[in-house]
């Protein structure tokens, strides 16, 4: 079943015979990868994907042959690989900014609550590695119901945690 009331999908991955091989979920977290092909070059080819790198995959291109895959986390911007699906390997291409890859970045902490009419309200947490508490809080609100802020990496929250 690929329905949930918390999450929606976000990617579908279609093989090479135009059949749906796994679906990416948007959760409050790193996206999580579902494989509806039980085969164990399916399996196997997400296993190898899954080692390169952490954070949440993108297959932006793909053919028999070669695969685009990018990778963005919290504290990591988008990272792009060449993948071979026959040897399961990758080659590193590069990263959308490597100048930030010498800066530590501040993690995103999924939480919810119950608002006053019992709805669930999901939100994340940044903070400061390098500033004592207390410290200011500051509240990004997003543009309602069908636009909200996902997990991953958000160069204003980096900005504000490292200040």
């Amino acid at each position: 079943c690929i329905s949930s009331s918390d999450v929606d999908v976000k990617e579908v991955f279609f093989n090479s015979n135009n059949f749906p091989s796994a679906f990416s979920s948007e959760t409050f977290g790193p996206d999580e990868w579902k494989l509806l092909d039980d085969s164990s070059s399916t399996k196997e080819i997400f296993s190898s994907i899954q080692q390169l790198n952490p954070g949440n995959l993108e297959i932006r291109k793909h053919s028999e042959k070669m695969w685009l895959l990018s990778f963005q986390s919290d504290q990591q911007n988008h990272r792009y690989y060449a993948f071979d699906p026959q040897k399961k390997s990758a080659t590193f291409l590069f990263s959308e900014n490597p100048e930030l890859e010498k800066y530590k970045m501040s993690s995103m902490k999924p939480f919810s609550y119950s608002s006053f009419d019992g709805q669930t309200i999901h939100g994340y947490l940044s903070f400061p590695d390098s500033i004592q508490k207390p410290f200011p809080t500051i509240i990004r609100i997003h543009g309602g119901p069908f636009e909200h802020i996902s997990w991953g990496f958000h160069p204003e929250t980096q900005f504000f945690t490292s200040r």
